[in-house]
């Protein structure tokens, strides 16, 4: 277990994008991917159904944006198909909980979320969409895996 969620606490937060350089913003974002969260593993459970689609949708998730802290709000969704286990609800939730700490972009974390799922669950097939809330003026989405 590495130590990088204990040392995101140290950092300080700046007051712009501007602010940050390529090398600081490379280096919280690879830390934030990389960091083994509180709750990274999940309490999984025997699956005895057949070919179902299951689907996990969590409108609450709160991250930091990796330079300023403000917090950034999504809507994350996994839709998969099981293979020999599932994840506890409580534990994908606790999980999902430990985010409102990690400074992280959306793109990585959609990428980490999905990721650490996969490696756990191990599913036949699986699809994560991320929604982000409108910042800006914008709308993120990022999708990752395959359509389920």
């Amino acid at each position: 277990m590495n130590n990088y969620f204990n040392e995101m606490k140290t950092w300080k937060p700046l007051s712009k994008m501007d602010d940050a350089s390529p090398e600081l913003y490379k280096e919280r974002i690879t830390k934030a991917y990389e960091c083994d969260l509180p709750h990274k593993n999940f309490v999984l459970i025997p699956y005895v159904g057949k070919e179902e689609i299951v689907e996990y949708d969590y409108p609450e998730l709160v991250g930091l944006c990796p330079v300023t802290f403000y917090p950034d709000i999504y809507r994350v969704t996994i839709r998969f198909v099981p293979n020999e286990i599932i994840p506890e609800l409580k534990s994908l939730k606790f999980y999902y909980m430990d985010y409102t700490t990690v400074p992280i972009s959306h793109e990585h974390l959609a990428s980490k979320i999905y990721k650490e799922f996969v490696e756990q669950v191990k599913p036949k097939k699986c699809y994560l969409k991320l929604f982000t809330n409108v910042r800006g003026g914008l709308t993120t989405n990022v999708e990752i895996g395959d359509k389920v």
